[in-house]
């Protein structure tokens, strides 16, 4: 999961990553069933040919829905907020063995208590995920003084129906300046034909810019 919270010493955890299986996808209702072991990046290889992505995640890939949604990852997609925001449901068994199936509707407070509450609850066995429509997006960034960030996010990025993702590093050397990078709709012609970065490509690297 986002963070890391449960690599602790003497820590007792559940690998739910071989329980991953995509168990139902609804193209019309743009959602998705997944089991909890399964990664983000296996739900967008398995979406993608439908022209459909993941509407809300953390920055990387490789982890699977149970630990981000057990931590309530925050994303990056602006206005979506945590991860919570686009789960439409969840089963989880409960520490007495029961199987709950659980909503903002049905079995609210275990919903609510579940999705950020690192395992405390149970373990979450299966998720059904909203979806959202792939789009060509292009890339521009601008460093400015970070004491000027609240101004600039307000007046250009917040409301900004175009903008998809935004993220701002803060430069480490003395804290004043940062990098604000956004992700935004566009029309123009393609420069990247790749639909997914290969398995095998390396773009940490590419995401300090």
């Amino acid at each position: 999961s986002q963070g890391g919270q449960t690599i602790a010493p003497e820590a007792l955890f559940v690998d739910m990553s071989s329980f991953n299986k995509i168990l139902k996808l609804n193209t019309k209702e743009k959602k998705i069933t997944v089991q909890a072991g399964t990664t983000w990046r296996r739900i967008q290889e398995y979406i993608d040919p439908y022209n459909l992505s993941v509407k809300n995640m953390q920055s990387y890939s490789n982890f699977t829905v149970g630990g981000s949604l057990s931590v309530n990852a925050h994303g990056r997609y602006l206005g979506e907020g945590p991860i919570i925001n686009s789960v439409q449901s969840i089963k989880i068994i409960l520490a007495d063995g029961s199987e709950v199936i659980a909503s903002p509707e049905e079995n609210s407070q275990i919903f609510y208590g579940a999705i950020g509450g690192y395992g405390a609850l149970g373990v979450i066995t299966e998720a059904t995920l909203e979806l959202t429509n792939n789009e060509k997006i292009a890339q521009s960034s601008r460093v400015f003084p970070i004491k000027e960030f609240d101004e600039y996010f307000i007046a250009h990025i917040k409301n900004n129906p175009h903008i998809v993702l935004a993220n701002a590093d803060i430069y480490l050397d003395n804290f004043e300046k940062t990098r604000m990078v956004i992700w935004f709709k566009t029309r123009a012609k393609l420069t990247t034909t790749n639909r997914l970065t290969p398995r095998d490509e390396n773009y940490f690297a590419k995401q300090r810019y």
